[in-house]
């Protein structure tokens, strides 16, 4: 088995030897017009390639931007919620006392007013 890869690639190689040896200019020049193409096109795909990068990172960077200021908002409205609860708990707090100072004097004067029930 080793013997016969061993002759594959012996004469692989031996075609391929023979096939530069015998080459003459016309193959040779329409090799480097093919090297030529194939290197055309290479750039071209390198600079498309940079091109979608270049817009990809611009477009992260956008985002980026949108979700930090999202973020940001976000913050504030939960420092205002915050804010916003605190604030209805007091006022709760302050009318139940109302209403208790409210019911204690009704029932002062001895009117069962149905809030105080």
């Amino acid at each position: 088995m080793k013997s016969f890869v061993t002759f594959a690639f012996v004469g692989a190689a031996t075609i391929v030897v023979v096939f530069l040896l015998f080459m003459n200019e016309s193959d040779q020049a329409e090799l480097a017009e093919r090297i030529h193409r194939y290197e055309a096109q290479a750039d071209s795909l390198k600079k498309a390639v940079r091109q979608i990068d270049s817009n990809i990172h611009q477009k992260d960077s956008i985002l980026l931007a949108y979700l930090t200021s999202l973020d940001k908002t976000l913050e504030e409205l939960n420092k205002e919620s915050a804010k916003n609860k605190e604030a209805l708990r007091l006022n709760f707090a302050k009318q139940d006392s109302v209403r208790a100072a409210y019911c204690r004097e009704m029932k002062s004067l001895q009117q069962h007013p149905e809030e105080c029930q």
